[in-house]
């Protein structure tokens, strides 16, 4: 690992270069700001975002271009490519589409996402590293925690089979090598990375993209989890 040094062009202090992501983009295959400059930029970002963010008024509605009903605003995703700022679907119809574009084509999806990690297993040495990170972070994370032995079986039939994130019906039949975004995963209420214990009380059935768009976050925290068309 290089221990030679460069100026952020942010703060202007010279850091090593384990100090900035990487940017293939650039001549020395870094980001001209350190890690640090980078997560304020972002927050600074983020801030103005939100300082300018209108929010809608309760009693503003809008028609549904798929159901043609008009409900409130608030059952909209935001869209900022749109003049009102919403997606023309409300987010009934953007899920229901989004299920039947899975469902239509999910051999090509499913074809597409073992292609794409095939590949970059082969040909990217960073994309490996992550990957064994995330594991060695994961292992981490499960033994400081509190156990209680449980099977992914037993946590399925208790819940009988229904994702407690989106409170729909899992397929049993449905493997990970068939759909990964359908097939049942264990899903941990309070996450590991926020102190969770791994035990049956904190473990929940979901779906695999349910379980992926949770991410981190604890119920509370879950404003939409369905993806806009």
């Amino acid at each position: 690992m290089t221990t030679a040094e460069k100026p952020c062009t942010r703060c202007g202090v010279e850091k090593p270069y384990t100090d900035y992501h990487r940017n293939a983009k650039n001549k020395d295959g870094y980001y001209t700001y350190c890690k640090v400059c980078v997560l304020a930029q972002r927050a600074e970002y983020c801030e103005r975002i939100a300082a300018e963010r209108v929010e809608p008024a309760p009693t503003d509605t809008k028609t549904c271009t798929g159901c043609g009903e008009t409900k409130p605003i608030t059952d909209y995703h935001r869209d900022s490519d749109k003049k009102d700022g919403y997606n023309p679907r409300c987010k009934a119809c953007a899920l229901a589409r989004t299920k039947a574009y899975r469902e239509a084509n999910r051999e090509a999806i499913l074809a597409h996402r073992k292609n794409y990690h095939a590949e970059k297993w082969a040909t990217d040495a960073e994309y490996r590293e992550q990957c064994y990170a995330a594991h060695r972070r994961r292992r981490r994370m499960l033994a400081s925690a509190k156990q209680e032995p449980y099977t992914r079986e037993l946590i399925f039939a208790r819940d009988g089979w229904v994702c407690g994130i989106c409170s729909e019906s899992i397929d049993p039949r449905m493997r990970y090598q068939d759909d990964p975004s359908t097939c049942a995963t264990i899903d941990h209420i309070v996450p590991l990375s926020r102190g969770g214990d791994d035990t049956p009380a904190n473990v929940q059935a979901a779906h695999g993209s349910c379980n992926y768009r949770k991410c981190n976050r604890v119920e509370h925290e879950d404003e939409d989890l369905e993806v806009a068309a």
